[in-house]
């Protein structure tokens, strides 16, 4: 069991006085039901094992032990079931997420083996941002670096099997952080393509019409010679066209 929080401080730093404010940043701590006093639900004041003091905004009870076992903080005494908040309400209310911020790409977990995706057991899932928004489809290769919990990054690819418009907090809870690069594998009936997501262009501060995804070409020998005599900036701009193929396993 999961808990989503907020950070209190109490008024003049006093144990007897309500709560002067509230904090904005979210914290999610493991719920000790045997050491806790009674039943822990939102709007409490709880400590956590370390002695901090933190507001409820929400309790998951359905989370997963692998879930659980990325946060070490651990709520273990109830402080207050009905505290007197001063200040600083916005971080009582629910934060209001935008359409993109609901949205959640699951799949499975694929190995690039000798220009072939080789599928494992494994499972995983990501969040939306703007950029990916809108560009990726069911069938589709995410690469996803992802950020361990001793301070390791790993890239695995994920190849997305459902898109989730509207994930409940359970769904959208992640263990580890996880980033999408700057491109991802689209399917296509000949099989996977290297393809950049759509660039927004900046012009004074204005962000003007977006760019359709390039696929970008494999780049040749000849057109290497050919850069010869361009420029370094040129240069430095055409080999970020540089890219292979993946066909797809004809299994």
């Amino acid at each position: 069991m999961l808990a989503r929080t907020v950070h209190a401080f109490l008024e003049d730093r006093k144990i007897n006085e309500a709560v002067r404010k509230l904090g904005e940043k979210e914290y999610y701590f493991r719920i000790d039901t045997q050491k806790l006093s009674g039943t822990l639900e939102p709007g409490m004041l709880a400590f956590s094992s370390d002695g901090q003091l933190v507001y409820i905004l929400e309790i998951i009870d359905d989370s997963t032990p692998e879930e659980e076992a990325a946060y070490t903080g651990i709520l273990t005494k109830i402080f207050a079931d009905n505290p007197v908040i001063k200040s600083g309400g916005k971080g009582i209310e629910p934060k209001i997420l935008s359409a993109v911020e609901k949205v959640v790409y699951t799949g499975i977990v694929v190995e690039l083996v000798n220009k072939k995706f080789i599928r494992t057991e494994k499972e995983m899932r990501f969040r939306s941002t703007e950029k990916i928004n809108g560009e990726i489809s069911k069938g589709d290769i995410v690469p996803i670096v992802l950020h361990t919990k001793d301070g390791r990054k790993e890239r695995h690819y994920v190849l997305v099997q459902r898109i989730i418009e509207n994930a409940s907090q359970k769904q959208r809870v992640m263990n580890t952080r996880r980033r999408p690069t700057n491109w991802f594998y689209k399917k296509t009936d000949k099989g996977y393509k290297k393809t950049r997501y759509a660039q927004e262009v900046i012009e004074n501060g204005e962000i003007k019409n977006k760019l359709p995804n390039k696929q970008i070409e494999k780049r040749t020998p000849e057109a290497s010679k050919s850069e010869k005599g361009l420029k370094e900036a040129d240069k430095e701009f055409n080999r970020t066209g540089r890219n292979f193929v993946i066909r797809q396993r004809k299994d």
